[in-house]
């Protein structure tokens, strides 16, 4: 550009520089794009929300980690109860493993009686001590986790109360036989049952959830689970609120996309999403129900929390997905190069890494269980 034409455009940057009206609609955006990232911090993110994470401290000789889950606990309180999240996260983040590795590991938290459900890709365990029960499901692998979202489909199967997720269901019929009897084995009837997973492992552990409390069976203390789609139709969800009301908490960690899919199902329960350094508590806000009841489809809101992507949201994803080309990354198998926090989010450590956080800094005034206060 000649010194000439420079000197043309410098009183109209000046005037520019000088307008109200320029530095007015800048803060608008400022503030638009700020509001943004407060709602979904994930649209502006490209690298995870944790980097080093914290992993739970080695327990003092005696005591057992899944203590806390031999008694009740109430999940409507806004201050979370972290004692028997931290060990029903360790438990979630176990089922990635099996036979021997998976055995000592779960000793090493107190449970000694094993029970494990393998069922192609798909895989469950049932573990206990004489005071509590637990039952797992696995998530879908994650390196595998790209390829799955390409893939999964919207469609559900009619139940009593509902409808859910055809694809959760359907797997969890294939092991559900085995876990209720295993269930029964290990002494569930006279024991605390808790059910818990990651991922598509929590989609099916409220399944199974649902499915003790269609058949008045096993009568679960409390699911909790980690990074779960949307799994049930607004009508399944009004019925699992009211009936898991303090018992059903699931944590949503950061852009973590999972959570967000599936379009036109809903969530329900509590919801606790880690973000910003802190913590989000959500009830779900009750919907105003159909004349007939029959007709209460309408999904659960939860204000200011992750939204469900719409169905073309969902369909934009899974193109953007497909298109991807694959990186090798060290350490690890191949990733989408778009966006690593998206997926990044969804890994199980960076869920345990926020709940040893928040444990460590609420220690001195935890909530207690059921009946405690």
């Amino acid at each position: 550009m000649s010194d000439g034409n420079f000197a043309k455009r410098k009183p109209f940057l000046r005037r520019v520089l000088a307008s109200r009206s320029f530095w007015f609609v800048l803060g608008v955006i400022i503030a638009s794009v700020f509001w943004i990232w407060r709602h979904d911090p994930s649209l502006f993110r490209f690298t995870p929300t944790v980097v080093n994470h914290k992993q739970p401290k080695e327990p003092d000789p005696g005591v057992i980690v899944v203590n806390p889950l031999a008694q009740k606990w109430d999940f409507d309180n806004e201050k979370v109860p972290w004692e028997p999240i931290l060990p029903l996260a360790q438990i979630s983040e176990s089922a990635y493993s099996e036979g021997y590795e998976l055995e000592s590991t779960l000793k090493k938290l107190g449970l000694t009686k094993i029970s494990e459900f393998p069922l192609g890709s798909m895989y469950a365990y049932v573990a206990s001590n004489d005071r509590t029960v637990v039952v797992a499901f696995r998530g879908t692998n994650l390196y595998e986790l790209r390829d799955w979202l390409i893939d999964a489909r919207i469609s559900s199967d009619p139940v009593e109360h509902g409808r859910i997720h055809r694809g959760f269901y359907r797997s969890t019929q294939g092991l559900l036989k085995g876990i209720v009897e295993a269930v029964q084995e290990h002494g569930g009837e006279t024991k605390l049952v808790w059910v818990t997973g990651h991922s598509l492992g929590g989609a099916m552990a409220l399944v199974f959830t649902y499915e003790c409390i269609a058949s008045g069976g096993i009568k679960p203390a409390g699911l909790v689970t980690f990074g779960q789609p949307l799994v049930v139709n607004g009508q399944l969800a009004h019925f699992l609120n009211s009936e898991l009301k303090g018992r059903y908490l699931r944590f949503v960690h950061g852009g973590d996309l999972v959570p967000r899919v599936f379009p036109t199902f809903s969530h329900c329960g509590n919801l606790v999403w880690f973000i910003n350094d802190g913590y989000k508590f959500r009830r779900p806000e009750m919907v105003a129900r159909a004349a007939n009841d029959d007709d209460v489809t309408s999904a659960i809101a939860y204000s200011g929390g992750p939204e469900p992507m719409t169905e073309a949201e969902f369909e934009d994803w899974q193109k953007r997905l497909r298109d991807q080309p694959r990186r090798l990354r060290r350490k690890r198998r191949s990733a989408p190069v778009e966006a690593p926090a998206f997926i990044e989010d969804h890994y199980m450590i960076g869920y345990i890494h926020w709940i040893v956080t928040f444990s460590d800094r609420e220690a001195d005034s935890p909530p207690g269980p059921v009946g405690s206060r």
